[in-house]
């Protein structure tokens, strides 16, 4: 009998699993708070740049807009690219 093996790396499982279970969040009304916990590989001082960008510049109008904050690149926003709304 022939066994097909699937091979997945932790971090894209619990990811994975992560995103099923999560609300959406607004990066424009959250909370630095509320950021760091939702939100896949943002701590609190990344959660604290965006928020900061956020009231010095305005609303973000999408996700590529979160790229301006120094510290978010291409692996943050596909994590995370799920778990975003801008409402």
């Amino acid at each position: 009998m022939l066994k097909k093996r699937c091979f997945f790396t932790l971090p894209a499982i619990v990811a994975a699993l992560y995103t099923l279970s999560a609300q959406a969040i607004n990066p424009n009304t959250a909370t630095a708070d509320e950021l760091a916990d939702e939100l896949i590989g943002v701590g609190p001082k990344l959660a604290i740049k965006i928020v900061e960008f956020r009231q010095q510049n305005g609303e973000f109008k999408g996700i590529e807009d979160l790229m301006l904050v120094n510290g978010i690149g291409n692996a943050v926003i596909d994590n995370n690219k799920e778990l975003l709304e801008f409402k």
